[in-house]
């Protein structure tokens, strides 16, 4: 193109940093510094970087983690016995992972991963995708749900045959696929839900049928986790180590590892009088940490604090993905929140945006556990054996080997290889009895250990619905509100029947039943040494809110603005200035406990208390009696609503868990779980949203193409930006979030 030059390798050479991937580009300047290597910055360093005439910087704070990320041969993260894999590559080891706080940041009461991939190496793999009814709510000029469908379609590489369903992609980079293995609980529940009167669903992606239980897909390729950061971003980079196969690095992408963003460089001009016009972001001032395996060996040097410049011109910019905390942190660290609390912590204002870290939503969720009927084996699967790490690992190679690799490192599978492991259309439960163990090649290790679902209307939904709609048979006026209130209570003490729980076409499901085999979460191998509890005995069905009406808001840390620790916690009074939480006294703990304890409004408990009671009685039919026994937690000294309720809504309180799908991210379940059987049940993953949300009003964060009010050259293209958290697991709309944003930055650099 006659652009300038790159360096080169001398003598052919590749360049191998375990730290970095690429160089810098001659002139030391980007077109594109993209802050955060999870998800959404994986797909769009990739998406970018296609263009060879565009440099681009991805700065990612943590280091490596699956194999082809450069975690091989890392301390804590090589599994023996599983080379060249890694602990992030083994689908069964996902909540491990949650068990390293080398790999997450220090935050109280959450787990956010602090890695390249970020909460896509750490979750559950679930992928399911936003409703279209989430987008009308968005009600954002420029998105909608034909967008979303065609951009879910373009990230997609569906593992089943071509053609199959009109709604699946193919042609993507991200592998999505069915189960390969289904034990005995999740098959159990489907019969259950079916028996209780609800609908079978093979997919909950396709339009139109969310509503019923169901079969999840899973972002998992060749037996091995297919993060976005492996389908997007491992075949363009190269850190030393096993890649697998994967392509030498992009030369007009720079992947810097241990580089955590100190903040924004805004420039402010002025106009002929004087007074400062727009501000532009110019570059990011980041801090290298030293590399683990450099502070092993005695070889870590002090790394001094850097700047990286964007081009002048051209539509250079600087992308924020750092996550729904940590993208409005730096916001506000760089002088871009509300002006009276950024002058409470000391920092000049350069943008007044007041919403900045508030709207932070999360699907709040409780877990409910129970004895499983077992003779002490292991939970029987499809496969029929179990296999060691090493035959696991081997059967990932041969696979890999079998299908290959093309140079953008997406597997080439044709239409019988793609049918031979697909489960086929589900027309009830029991066609799930056909996986057979001549189709299944990778075992447990290359399942989640879950499989199946719900999504549902919670018994409170349904009851105001229903209320509603007798009101208007007798003739209650809407306005009555005492009348209303007793025609409630009237109909609360009546069953709900299963076609009361299924949204309309029209309406949104507003709770999500996952169900566990086994307690495989992390810190419960500790719990079950203590009180000698057997984790594949006992069974978890979790219970999240789809639509809580909870917000939280991110702060910085009173003690250290720049540098420390965000809180997350709720604001106090109308006062947006230093009489607000945090206290810089704060005890962390309490800080936690706090947050839980006020994530749920009266709404919301309700809500969740009801969705206990429902699961409950999903339970107690025929198809689960030979396989669930007692109810371990809450327990049945906590009774069901309306029976008396004894405390249930009490202990929902208590017990109540981020689901760490925060919008406004990384289990709806984007899971990195942390489970304590007593004396409260505490579960903790990792994916929020909505705190530097999309709007159309002038005081909103971001406009509609995601940039930031006020500044010029400034995005946002993650969780942070999304203004509703979706019907579902974040992680998909995330990618979507990513994928819209390098549209929309061509476009807009196009127009220059």
């Amino acid at each position: 193109s006659g652009r300038r030059s790159r360096r080169s390798h001398a003598g052919g050479v590749p360049h191998v940093a375990r730290t970095e991937s690429g160089r810098a580009p001659a002139d030391g300047r980007y077109d594109y510094i993209i802050v955060g290597g999870g998800p959404a910055g994986s797909a769009l360093a990739r998406l970018l970087s296609d263009d060879p005439d565009k440099d681009v910087l991805l700065l990612e704070a943590g280091f490596g983690s699956q194999a082809s990320l450069g975690g091989a041969g890392r301390p804590g993260v090589q599994v023996e016995g599983a080379a060249p894999l890694t602990l992030f590559d083994i689908p069964s080891m996902w909540a491990d992972v949650a068990n390293h706080r080398a790999h997450h940041w220090d935050e109280a009461g959450v787990l956010v991963a602090k890695v390249l991939g970020g909460c896509g190496v750490h979750n559950a793999m679930l992928y399911v995708r936003a409703l279209p009814q989430d987008f009308d709510r968005w009600n954002l000029p420029g998105w909608s749900a034909d967008m979303a469908m065609r951009l879910y379609k373009s990230i997609e590489a569906f593992d089943g045959p071509r053609g199959e369903d009109a709604w699946h992609g193919y042609d993507g980079l991200l592998t999505t696929s069915r189960p390969e293995i289904f034990d005995e609980v999740g098959e159990a529940f489907l019969n259950a839900a079916e028996e209780y009167g609800m609908p079978v669903r093979e997919d909950f992606n396709e339009p139109g049928r969310r509503s019923g239980a169901g079969v999840y897909h899973f972002n998992i390729k060749d037996g091995v986790r297919h993060s976005a950061a492996r389908a997007f971003l491992a075949p363009v980079v190269d850190f030393g180590g096993p890649a697998g196969g994967y392509n030498k690095a992009r030369p007009n992408l720079h992947v810097v590892l241990g580089a955590t963003v100190n903040q924004i460089l805004l420039e402010e001009a002025q106009d002929a009088s004087g007074a400062a016009t727009k501000a532009t972001a110019v570059g990011v001032e980041y801090r290298i940490h030293p590399d683990p395996l450099e502070v092993d060996r005695g070889t870590a040097k002090k790394h001094k604090d850097r700047v990286a410049m964007l081009r002048q011109g051209g539509g250079a910019e600087v992308i924020l993905t750092a996550g729904a905390l940590n993208t409005p942190k730096l916001l506000m660290a760089s002088g871009i929140g509300d002006e009276p609390y950024l002058k409470s912590m000391g920092i000049e204002t350069v943008v007044n945006s007041p919403n900045v870290g508030r709207n932070l939503q999360d699907h709040p969720a409780v877990g409910i556990t129970f004895d499983r009927k077992t003779d002490g084996s292991p939970p029987p699967f499809a496969s029929g054996k179990d296999m060691s790490l090493a035959e696991y690992s081997a059967a990932v190679i041969a696979s890999m080997a079998k299908h290959g690799e093309t140079s953008n490192g997406v597997e080439k599978y044709d239409d019988a290889q793609r049918a031979a492991p697909a489960l086929g259309r589900l027309a009830a439960a029991q066609r799930l009895r056909s996986r057979t163990a001549e189709n299944v090649t990778f075992g447990e290790f290359g399942s989640a250990g879950l499989t199946t679902g719900a999504f549902l209307r919670s018994e409170a939904v349904a009851l105001e619905e229903r209320t509603k709609r007798v009101a208007i048979e007798r003739g209650i006026d809407a306005e009555d509100k005492p009348a209303l209130e007793a025609l409630s209570d009237e109909l609360e003490q009546t069953d709900v029947t299963a076609a009361d729980l299924l949204a309309s076409a029209e309406g949104l499901p507003d709770m999500q039943v996952t169900v566990f085999r086994m307690l495989n979460e992390p810190h419960l191998v500790k719990i079950a040494d203590v009180q000698n509890v057997n984790l594949k005995d006992i069974a978890l069905i979790t219970v999240a809110l789809l639509r809580p009406e909870g917000r939280l808001r991110v702060f910085l840390d009173p003690e250290n603005p720049m540098h420390g620790k965000v809180r997350i916690l709720p604001e106090v009074g109308d006062n947006p200035g230093a009489t607000l939480y945090p206290d810089a006294h704060l005890n962390r703990k309490a800080e936690r406990d706090l947050l839980y304890h006020l994530l749920l409004t009266e709404h919301d408990r309700k809500s969740l208390t009801r969705g206990v009671t429902l699961t409950r009685k999903m339970l107690q039919g025929d198809a689960l009696r030979d396989i669930v026994g007692k109810e371990v937690w809450p327990g049945p000294g906590y009774g069901n609503v309306p029976d008396g309720n004894a405390g249930l809504d009490d202990w929902v309180m208590a017990n109540v868990y981020t689901n760490s799908h925060w919008c406004g991210l990384t289990l709806a379940l984007t899971l990195a779980l942390t489970l304590t059987l007593a004396p409260t049940l505490t579960l903790t993953p990792t994916l929020r949203c909505g705190t530097a949300a999309m709007g159309a009003a002038t005081d909103s964060v971001l406009d509609p193409r995601m940039r930031v009010r006020g500044v010029a050259g400034l995005r946002v293209a993650d969780a942070a930006a999304i203004p509703i958290i979706p019907n579902g697991n974040v992680h998909s709309t995330v990618l979507l979030m990513a994928t819209r944003a390098a549209e929309l930055i061509k476009a807009d650099a196009d127009q220059r």
